[in-house]
């Protein structure tokens, strides 16, 4: 009698099933707008882009695109000379990254919106916790619309003069609750599980 683990065709064993932890920042902003998440190896990338758009309050109605290298993924066909390939078909674990790899995100690409990703360690999920998990941060994410870190600058400045005409527009657009400095894990993380996986 032949043994289910005999026969003429072997079966790669599956790789242990690993998380990532990132710390994701928004480039060129001053003070620092960044977050610390943990995500699973099998991420798709564009489940990760689900991701910074929940983790920086974007709500994607613009393109976007990841750069490893020379390598592009994301959802327009080309941007300028340079194929996009579809995020769609791949995961994060694709990519062979290891720690202090980085890969930059665009977003909104017109205004510029770069999110720099980098790996910070690898390890196996935590027993019974749900991913992605926000661990910290700081700040709330810059308004995606506001015209891209040098008028987010100038917002934030309008911001400290309550009275002049700026901050009174800017607070009609924003809305009068909009803090700059205000962050919550908790809100990240009901945000995140409304992703899923």
């Amino acid at each position: 009698m032949i043994g289910l683990s005999e026969g003429a065709v072997s079966r790669r064993r599956r790789a242990a099933a690993r998380v990532v932890c990132l710390t994701v920042e928004v480039v060129g902003c001053r003070p620092r707008i960044w977050r610390r998440v943990v995500v699973k190896e099998s991420i798709g990338l564009h489940r990760l882009h689900d991701c910074v758009q929940q983790l920086f309050g974007w709500t994607d109605y613009q393109t976007h695109a990841f750069a490893i290298g020379e390598r592009h993924y994301g959802n327009p066909v080309s941007r300028g000379d340079r194929p996009v390939a579809d995020d769609r078909a791949v995961a994060l674990r694709d990519l062979d990254l290891s720690v202090g790899r980085r890969l930059i995100y665009g977003y909104q690409l017109g205004e510029g919106w770069f999110v720099a990703i980098r790996v910070e360690r690898l390890g196996p999920p935590a027993r019974g916790q749900r991913y992605p998990l926000c661990l910290e941060g700081e700040r709330a994410g810059p308004p995606e619309a506001c015209g891209g870190v040098a008028a987010f600058h100038g917002l934030l400045r309008s911001l400290r003069s309550p009275d002049s005409e700026a901050c009174q527009s800017w607070r009609r657009i924003l809305g009068y609750d909009f803090d700059p400095v205000a962050f919550s894990c908790d809100a990240m993380n009901a945000g995140l599980r409304q992703l899923g996986k």
